[in-house]
C-alpha cells in the first residue's frame, strides 16, 4: 500500500515540476533540472540486512543506533544509483 502512495506522490512531484520549467520557459527564465533519484531497501543484496531496515518501525521515534544506521544504508542506495551516478556527473549537481 505504501508503495502505491509513494509513486503517486513522485508522480504529482513530476508534474509539478514540468509545470514549474514550463512557467519559466514561458518567462525567459533560466530551466530547471531535477532529478527524482528512487532508492528503496529491496536494493540491497544481502537479506539479512535489507530485513532489518524493512522491519525497522514507522514510527516518529528511532534509536539513535537505527538513525546511523538508516542514514549509512541511504547513502550507500543513493550513490549506487544509476540516476545518481549519470546526473552527478553533470555541471548542475556540482
Amino acid at each position: 500500500m505504501i508503495n502505491k502512495y509513494n509513486f503517486e506522490t513522485i508522480d504529482l512531484f513530476r508534474r509539478y515540476v514540468q509545470d514549474w520549467t514550463d512557467d519559466n520557459a514561458a518567462a525567459g527564465k533560466k530551466p530547471i533540472s531535477f532529478y527524482i533519484i528512487h532508492v528503496a531497501f529491496n536494493a540491497l543484496p544481502d537479506q539479512k540486512e535489507r530485513e532489518y531496515f524493512q522491519n525497522i518501525s514507522t514510527t516518529l521515534y528511532l534509536h539513535e543506533d537505527q538513525v546511523d544506521k538508516l542514514r549509512g544504508v541511504a547513502e550507500r542506495l543513493l550513490f549506487a544509483s544509476r540516476p545518481w551516478r549519470e546526473n552527478s556527473r553533470t555541471e548542475a549537481c556540482r
